[in-house]
């Protein structure tokens, strides 16, 4: 659809896969809803925990602002990556698959 980022939000949302059959109505406004205090990049902020915080350059779903929101909320305990061409899912894109592997196994034995 026009101006839909995923395509059209029915089909999407009540697929055998998508959100629709895994959420209920309270579930998907906490997570949605205008007044939700679900805010990722201020709850991230709150944390001190280590970030490895992976940036797929192709994925359309990721606009820039939000990556910047959740790189600010991470701040300096964050560990950055730029996976150039790699889409959402990285359906068909075995060589970042591996690449985001390989990343999250060398992060994960450091930390």
């Amino acid at each position: 659809s026009l101006g839909m980022v995923w395509g059209d939000p029915h089909r999407l949302n009540y697929g055998a896969r998508d959100i629709a059959r895994f959420t209920t109505l309270t579930s998907w406004m906490s997570q949605w809803s205008l007044e939700s205090r679900a805010h990722g990049p201020n709850t991230l902020a709150r944390t001190s925990v280590p970030v490895l915080n992976l940036e797929f350059t192709a994925d359309t779903n990721a606009l820039p602002s939000d990556i910047a929101l959740w790189s600010a909320a991470a701040g300096e305990r964050q560990e950055f990556h730029r996976i150039i061409g790699a889409t959402h899912f990285l359906i068909n894109q075995p060589e970042k698959k591996s690449e985001v592997g390989e990343l999250i196994a060398n992060w994960a034995k450091r930390i």
